[in-house]
């Protein structure tokens, strides 16, 4: 808002200058945003570079994703690679099509079944999606709750 309403003003005005407004707002941004990033690394710069070099410092009796077992290790990694394609492109975009009215089936499996089968397989599919990224997420937490437990 605070650079497109000046933009707009030039424009309407006169529509060469909003080529001088854009090059005058960029430069402007180039230079504020270059300031506080000069800022912060001269503030916190060996620390972000000790952060890339070394990632984060290890929390003692904290666990991490690769303290899980095998299994589970693959099962999560697998879980939060294909979680969204049932999701997403599966369950709650033909879900959108289904209630807008978009006639349109297009790749999306629930729209080529016959229309009795199209809302269980719309739930069906965002609940695989749901269960798949609750378990890539509750079986980390549940590691860590179970070996705070052991130690504590």
């Amino acid at each position: 808002p605070a650079t497109a309403l000046p933009a707009a003003g030039a424009i309407l005005l006169h529509p060469w200058a909003g080529i001088a407004t854009g090059a005058l707002t960029g430069a402007l941004s180039a230079w504020g945003l270059g300031r506080i990033a000069y800022r912060a690394l001269e503030n916190h710069g060996i620390d972000l570079l000790n952060l890339m070099k070394h990632g984060p410092a290890p929390q003692a009796g904290k666990p991490t994703t690769a303290d899980l077992p095998v299994r589970h290790r693959i099962g999560v990694t697998i879980s939060y690679a294909v979680a969204w394609l049932p999701l997403f492109p599966q369950g709650l975009a033909p879900m959108v099509m289904k209630i807008f009215g978009i006639e349109e089936r297009v790749w999306f499996l629930a729209l080529h079944l016959p229309p009795i089968w199209q809302w269980p397989t719309i739930i069906f599919m965002i609940a695989i999606g749901l269960l798949m990224y609750g378990y890539a997420i509750l079986i980390p937490m549940r590691l860590s709750s179970s070996s705070s437990a052991n130690t504590g």
